[in-house]
């Protein structure tokens, strides 16, 4: 079981000698938990968990398990530290098969939402409908567009929802007759869709947010959905005048296109942020573009925009997602978020849209697209038309 060394929370407890007193008296019980997030007074999220033999914990959404996770227990008191994205959720033990605590954001220094949890042991499974299964085009209350992916299987209901700028990775669920609901956690973030059948090819639902905020919309069965063209938002200022960037890098030197390392190489350049999970999913996908790409010539080099304006914070966060994801390519620190702060380290950069935001140049230093958003795995075919779009354009240019 990997331990907390640096969560403030710890510190008081190290520093009160709680934990030289003794070992762990009791641990979580091994198997599946159903979590819930009271993001609100009327909503809650849920989410399920995993604990294994040695107790370590696992996010499970869909297909998916999340395992970047530090877990400490001590006595009644259980920390499951999420590193990459700095937050924790912290909960007592009420008795061996129930706990209540709260979701806390280190880097923010606040108390997201209260949450609970009880033991299932097996894997939850839920009731279904076939009615939502289906590719449907969302169309929200701020009269933004959007896709809907919904799947069945033996035991629940699975899917995504994708926006221009990226997508809600993976989502799970249950359905009644006339709705259904998915939901999904991943230590940064959490959100909670509701579908309600209107007829027989249109639905209507809303969307619940960690913050408690809700989001309406109306949708209707396309299986050919589409989202807008993620190579037409953000552009160029000035056509033929290259990509120049300069920014810190982890050790606070500056580091711009010219860099040696860059020279004669196609440079692909991320957009990104520790705090942003479509990020977290890119990085992955990059990591093997890197791999696969990098002995023929291919650099990549993600630049970080973060929420505190603290350089040693700063940095501590991106060390966390490069040691979490082991992230082999450079990385580098762009300033605090913001779009503002985006066009100063990209002066030839305009539209700028969404984190992540990718751009590849060729080795003569020219644009060749800027790609807005990501389409992530959970999102299916549409993650799979990305990535074949997406390599086919690099190995035009390698």
């Amino acid at each position: 079981m990997k331990t907390i060394k640096f969560i403030q929370a710890i510190l008081v407890i190290l520093t009160l000698g709680v934990l030289a007193q003794c070992k762990p008296q009791s641990q979580l019980k091994s198997g599946y938990w159903q979590g819930e997030l009271q993001v609100s007074s009327t909503k809650a999220i849920p989410f399920i968990f995993k604990v294994d033999e040695n107790f370590a914990v696992s996010l499970v959404n869909a297909s998916e398990e999340l395992s970047e996770i530090e877990t400490l227990i001590i006595q009644d008191s259980v920390f499951i530290y999420f590193p990459i994205f700095d937050k924790t959720l912290k909960a007592k033990k009420i008795d061996q098969e129930h706990l209540t605590g709260y979701f806390y954001s280190h880097g923010q220094n606040k108390t997201i939402c209260d949450w609970q949890a009880s033991y299932k042991g097996e894997r939850p499974t839920y009731s279904v409908n076939s009615f939502f299964s289906d590719v449907w085009h969302v169309n929200f209350q701020n009269q933004k567009t959007g896709i809907a992916i919904v799947n069945t299987t033996n035991t629940q209901m699975e899917g995504s929802v994708l926006r221009t700028g990226g997508d809600y990775r993976y989502l799970q669920g249950y359905a009644h007759a006339d709705s259904a609901q998915l939901s999904g956690f991943n230590g940064g973030t959490a959100y909670l869709v509701n579908f309600e059948k209107v007829d027989s090819s249109n639905i209507k639902g809303n969307i619940t947010y960690l913050s408690g905020s809700q989001e309406s919309f109306t949708a209707y069965r396309n299986p050919n959905a589409t989202l807008d063209n993620a190579k037409a938002i953000s552009a160029v200022k000035q056509a033929g005048a290259g990509f120049p960037f300069q920014a810190q890098n982890l050790d606070g030197e500056l580091v711009n296109q010219n860099n040696s390392l860059f020279a004669g190489k196609t440079l692909l350049i991320q957009i990104s942020g520790s705090w942003c999970p479509n990020c977290m999913d890119e990085t992955r996908y990059f990591t093997e573009l890197h791999n696969k790409y990098q002995p023929k010539g291919l650099e990549i080099v993600s630049v970080y925009f973060e929420y505190s304006d603290d350089f040693a914070k700063s940095v501590a966060a991106i060390r966390r997602t490069q040691k979490n994801l082991n992230v082999p390519y450079t990385m580098l620190l762009g300033g605090k978020v913001s779009a503002e702060n985006v066009q100063k380290v990209f002066t030839n950069l305009q539209n700028f849209y969404a984190y992540p935001t990718s751009v590849l140049v060729n080795k003569d230093g020219q644009v060749v697209h800027i790609y807005t958003g990501f389409s992530g795995p959970g999102t299916g075919k549409y993650f799979q038309t990305y990535k074949e779009e997406f390599e086919n354009s690099l190995i035009e240019i390698l």
